[in-house]
């Protein structure tokens, strides 16, 4: 899971790059199988080099939506505004974080609003940057707010039950919520780039720091350091004092992913195909890799035509810019460095069942078409991979839909549900 960092403003956030895999007919390595499983110090290392689904099997996920919660004109109750997480109950309600209105909004199975709770302030229930929503046993949902660096816990009909709060040590980088934990703990992540006290210049490589907190957010375990996203900062001094900052995501920046389900945390950084999982303990159990993929170079071609989509969509975005403002864009991103590498995967997510979901980075170029996801199950072995409609950010993952948000061609987000079939 990455994080852009509030209220800082960048040239543009770059998206991912397809990568070389075996299954595609490069990087084959013999008759080597598919799937290897070893123990290394305690720790099980799961190696997958081809996936494991026949041409009979695999996962489908619907081309329209079963549900889809937003409307361009008509009731306020239905207008979404910077969705910033969604989550399906047991019962079937979906429940919204619309952070335009600073609130968590519930639908039931139909898609039929039936009331919303929050609003904007800093009252007990209230918001001020509602950033993330997690739903816990029970049916409960807890919601950070990044600005009151608060957790608010809500009952399943939208009642307060209780805050904590996340504010953490003083001279430190704020904590922010990264999953809930069995247990009533919590897991949090610190990014130290812009840490109290710290400001960097030019090129610099976020570090995201795991830690597992108990329901007061004590900590009590420390996942240890990732390496995080890249980026490049633009600082403007006058009279020896920062005028203003800009902080910029790098063409393929490699970035870290958290994911947490089935009692364990997901994590890795995209440098390589792998992810690491953690036991409720805070140590390291295992780690799942794909052997097929090489990161991909990236190449001054690869570079060019990612600034000319970057500049094709913020004129798509903002169609008033004049030639000169886009002269500019194009300038600055080309400015940019780039990694030597491509990432080689992007967004995690788990399943109810322990299936670990890895989505494929693509190249800015690519981001109108589907998204694809690896499917790993809970040994760690690759099963194949699940196409996903395209424009549809999943923050949730069912036995038998996906649930996220999408904008559609005029810029309207809306909430919607996908069925996801299984043949296995």
């Amino acid at each position: 899971m990455r994080r852009r960092v509030p209220g800082l403003r960048g040239v543009g956030v770059w998206g991912p790059l397809l990568v070389c895999a075996a299954a595609a007919g490069c990087g084959g390595s013999g008759g080597a199988p598919p799937f290897v499983a070893r123990d290394s110090a305690g720790v099980r290392i799961a190696e997958s080099r081809a996936p494991a689904w026949g041409k009979e099997q695999g996962w489908t996920v619907a081309d329209t939506p079963e549900l889809s919660i937003g409307v361009v004109q008509g009731d306020s109750a239905y207008q979404l505004y910077q969705v910033r997480g969604t989550t399906r109950l047991s019962d079937g309600m979906i429940v919204v974080a619309n952070g335009g209105t600073q609130q968590l909004r519930f639908y039931d199975a139909s898609g039929k609003f039936v009331r919303a709770v929050g609003g904007r302030g800093g009252a007990p229930g209230e918001f001020q940057a509602l950033l993330e929503i997690v739903r816990i046993p029970g049916d409960s949902i807890v919601a950070f707010d990044w600005r009151l660096r608060r957790l608010s816990l809500f009952g399943p009909h939208g009642g307060l039950a209780r805050t904590v709060s996340l504010a953490g040590d003083a001279g430190q980088a704020p904590l922010m919520l990264a999953g809930a934990l069995d247990g009533g703990r919590f897991l949090a992540m610190r990014e130290t780039l812009l840490g109290r006290g710290r400001v960097p210049e030019g090129y610099a490589r976020d570090t995201l720091r795991l830690v597992e907190l108990d329901d007061s957010a004590g900590q009590v375990a420390d996942l240890g350091p990732f390496p995080g996203g890249e980026r490049f900062v633009d600082v403007t001094r006058q009279n020896g004092r920062i005028a203003s900052m800009q902080v910029m995501v790098l063409p393929f920046s490699r970035n870290a992913y958290v994911a947490v389900g089935d009692g364990r945390v997901w994590a890795g950084s995209s440098d390589r195909y792998e992810v690491r999982a953690f036991g409720p303990d805070g140590t390291l159990r295992e780690i799942v890799r794909r052997t097929d993929v090489t990161p991909a170079t990236v190449t001054d071609a690869m570079k060019t035509r990612a600034v000319e989509a970057r500049v094709a969509a913020r004129k798509r975005d903002n169609p008033n810019l004049s030639a000169s403002d886009l002269a500019a864009a194009r300038k600055a991103l080309t400015a940019l460095p780039a990694p030597p590498t491509a990432p080689t995967f992007s967004t995690l997510r788990v399943g109810p069942d322990g299936d670990l979901w890895v989505s494929d980075f693509r190249p800015p170029w690519a981001e109108a078409d589907p998204s694809t996801w690896s499917v790993f199950d809970p040994e760690g072995r690759w099963l194949g991979t699940v196409s996903v409609p395209a424009g549809l950010d999943v923050y949730e993952v069912g036995r038998d839909y996906l649930l996220g948000r999408r904008k559609d061609d005029l810029g309207v987000e809306h909430v919607e549900l996908y069925r996801l079939s299984r043949k296995e």
